[in-house]
C-alpha cells in the first residue's frame, strides 16, 4: 500500500504507512530502507540520513542504502564520505537520483 501511495506521488501519506509498518517490524530493514527513500523524495535530508544509517547498522553492505548514504553526503558536499558511501563510481552518479520505491517492501 505505501508502495502504491509514493507510485502516486503521495509521498506523504507513504511515509505515514511506512513509520507504522518501521514501528511493527523493526528488523525489516527493506521496510526502513524504503521510509529512507521516500524521506529522501520529499527532502526530508536527515531523516533519509537517518534511515539509511539504521539500515547499515543491521546491514553494512546493502548497496542501496550505501548508494543513498553516498548521496547525501555528496549532496552535502561531504566528498570523502560520500565516495566511501558509494557502490557505484562518481560517473555514474546522476544529480537527478531518485531513490527506488518498490512494490515488494508492502
Amino acid at each position: 500500500m505505501a508502495a502504491a501511495e509514493a507510485k502516486m506521488g503521495d509521498y506523504p501519506s507513504a511515509i505515514t504507512i511506512w513509520k507504522q509498518a518501521v514501528q511493527s517490524n523493526p528488523g525489516r530493514t527493506d521496510l526502513r530502507l524504503q521510509l529512507a527513500n521516500a524521506m529522501w523524495a520529499t527532502k526530508d535530508y536527515e531523516g533519509a540520513r537517518s534511515g539509511y544509517m539504521q539500515v547499515l547498522a543491521k546491514d553494512h553492505g546493502n548497496a542501496e542504502a550505501l548508494n543513498g548514504m553516498g548521496i547525501v553526503y555528496l549532496r552535502d558536499n561531504r566528498l570523502k564520505e560520500a565516495e566511501l558511501h558509494c557502490a557505484h563510481p562518481f560517473s555514474r552518479i546522476q544529480s537527478s537520483f531518485r531513490p527506488t520505491i518498490t512494490s515488494r517492501s508492502l
